[in-house]
């Protein structure tokens, strides 16, 4: 449940909505520092392109399977 008493008052339930956006990012951070992760190359793709191509001009070619 996303909303409502549940969430808001089990704090069991709330430290990853809160902690989990950092942690991602230095994962992703981490994987493009080592090699693992293409750099962004800040392509915008149509909505109704294929995942693998969108996928092959946005990482520059290197692990389309990336964007899965």
């Amino acid at each position: 449940m996303a909303y409502g008493v549940p969430l808001v008052m089990n704090f069991t339930l709330a430290i990853p909505y809160i902690f989990i956006n950092g942690i991602m990012l230095g994962i992703a951070w981490y994987l493009t520092v080592i090699g693992v992760l293409p750099r962004v190359a800040g392509v915008s793709t149509p909505a109704g392109m294929p995942i693998i191509i969108s996928g092959l001009c946005r990482g520059a070619g290197k692990l389309p399977h990336s964007n899965l």
